[in-house]
């Protein structure tokens, strides 16, 4: 897909917003640096084409299977989204069944009008440094789940991290992810900081079972009569570990 194919899909009698896919639509929008057509998946804008050929790409912090394969039906030039070990990389066929990754994929990285200059994205070098923050942020879900478990995560309160704990009055999101910020994120993974309110800002956007969420709740609340697991079984523990790795991975730009 690029802006005069995208272009020509919104005419006829609505020109603004065209249904292309479940929970996805072509949404055009006027204005600097110029005409502009989205691909939008849910609330997320995940490819933008611009009147002038550049293509600028987005995940909002989905790094989904959906998200993936959204894009990558609609990338052209022989680009593509691939995906290895939590990893997503911009990727392009160069024919005779060869394939190279381009760069790390971040959100807002662009192919320039030329179908060719792609700026945004990491060097391919710097994949060993994230597999290493992924290997660090196992170690840390897992022992929160056993902290969890021996009673050491106390329900969230006031001496909870400023970001994690504070929330935005409109969205109601924790500071540190409305302003981006991840430093303080990778000092708890330093620290072995186990912030209550990760959890709960875990289970607030990740999908959870009812006895999960009212084991947690019950542990904070300190009722263990209303506990639909023992804090050290193993199925509990590892949903624990599940939900806190999966959104520290989100929150750090990872796919999760």
């Amino acid at each position: 897909m690029n802006y005069l194919k995208a272009d020509s899909l919104l005419a006829g009698r609505n020109k603004l917003s065209r249904k292309v896919g479940n929970n996805t639509y072509l949404v055009r929008h006027s204005g600097v640096p110029g005409d502009s057509i989205h691909l939008k998946l849910h609330d997320t804008y995940i490819v933008t084409w611009y009147a002038d050929g550049h293509v600028e790409l987005n995940s909002g912090g989905w790094r989904t299977v959906t998200t993936k394969a959204r894009l990558n039906e609609y990338l052209e030039g022989g680009y593509s989204i691939s995906q290895v070990k939590g990893q997503w990389y911009l990727s392009r066929y160069r024919g005779n069944g060869v394939h190279e990754d381009v760069c790390m994929f971040e959100d807002g990285v662009t192919i320039a009008e030329d179908g060719e200059t792609v700026a945004g994205g990491s060097p391919i070098e710097d994949a060993k440094k994230l597999l290493a923050l992924r290997r660090k942020v196992n170690r840390f879900a897992l022992a929160y789940a056993a902290a969890f478990g021996k009673g050491e995560v106390p329900a969230p309160g006031l001496g909870d991290c400023f970001y994690c704990g504070m929330r935005e009055v409109k969205s109601h999101k924790p500071l540190g992810e409305c302003n981006g910020d991840k430093d303080h994120l990778l000092s708890h993974l330093e620290e072995s900081y186990f912030v209550p309110s990760i959890l709960a800002r875990a289970m607030e956007v990740l999908p959870k079972s009812k006895a999960f969420e009212q084991t947690v709740q019950a542990t904070w609340a300190g009722k263990p009569e209303y506990q639909f697991f023992k804090l050290d079984d193993k199925w509990f523990q590892s949903q624990i570990k599940t939900i806190v790795s999966r959104y520290m991975l989100r929150q750090l730009g990872q796919a999760a």
